[in-house]
């Protein structure tokens, strides 16, 4: 299934394709945000505090803040 497919399932509140979202793509967040903050375990605490966020927030708020196609944080 395309990412984009999953990302609409998730903002209809399809626990299984967030839960598949997170699985595909949290490694490569956190292999990012290790490379920012230059600490594990404040690159860890930072992925914890995204994926709260992203499963709190519509995923059109979060779509802006995470390009999940190109694996890169976008502000």
């Amino acid at each position: 299934m395309e990412t984009s497919d999953l990302i609409a399932r998730a903002g209809a509140g399809d626990q299984d394709a967030f839960r598949h979202l997170v699985e595909v793509h949290s490694r490569e967040v956190q292999v990012h945000c290790h490379r920012i903050l230059g600490s594990l375990q404040d690159a860890e605490d930072a992925l914890d505090a995204a994926l709260a966020m992203a499963k709190t927030c519509p995923v059109a708020r979060v779509a802006g803040v995470v390009e999940v196609d190109a694996g890169m944080i976008a502000p």
